[in-house]
């Protein structure tokens, strides 16, 4: 009698599982900390002067008389109106226009704004240090305007600007009396300001 064996043989498969690779529980970079320092934004002008002018006694009956500064390579006074005998006086001083300046701007290579206000119908008082120490007897009520010669400025590499203009006009009243002869000033200020930021 034959006897058959029979072996049997068996594979077992596994699903294959991913390997995981180890993560870290913590991460680190460096940072850097930038600091810039600038100079003070300044604006400094001087004083307009309108001059100093030679004009006759007169009643209401003349008309008025007007001074404006204008600005190209000089100072220009214009006179319009009445100008009959009108004259500018050269001892005390000619008619200067404001120069103004900007210096520690950030705007580099750019243009920043230039505003002015409380420059319209200035009222005037009595000032003998710019008549020669004479101040007036009686007030003149004379009225001063102010404009910008230009509402930008350009600034260089340095952060300053070139020189820009304050300009304006006087207007004398048609009545002049011997006591209002003397010097006069503004009684308030115009204001110049900037904005350190570039126009569009």
């Amino acid at each position: 009698m034959n006897c058959k064996v029979f072996i049997w043989a068996s594979v077992v498969f596994s699903a294959a599982l991913p390997i995981q690779a180890k993560a870290d529980d913590a991460s680190a970079t460096t940072i850097d900390a930038e600091i810039g320092l600038s100079p003070v934004l300044s604006l400094s002008c001087t004083p307009i002067h309108f001059g100093n002018w030679r004009i006759p006694e007169r009643d209401n009956s003349r008309g008025k008389t007007t001074v404006t500064l204008q600005r190209t390579d000089k100072t220009v006074a214009v006179l319009a109106g009445d100008t009959n005998q009108v004259a500018r006086a050269s001892r005390f001083g000619v008619p200067t226009a404001g120069e103004c300046k900007v210096t520690g701007s950030t705007v580099i290579g750019g243009n920043i704004s230039v505003n002015i206000s409380s420059n319209t119908e200035i009222s005037v008082m009595a000032n003998g240090a710019s008549h020669g120490g004479k101040a007036p007897a009686q007030l003149l009520a004379m009225k001063i305007d102010l404009a910008l010669q230009s509402d930008s400025v350009v600034i260089d590499d340095s952060g300053s600007s070139s020189t820009f203009y304050i300009i304006g006009t006087l207007t004398i009243p048609a009545q002049v009396r011997q006591t209002n002869y003397g010097g006069y000033q503004t009684v308030s200020k115009a204001t110049i300001s900037i904005t350190d930021t570039p126009t569009q």
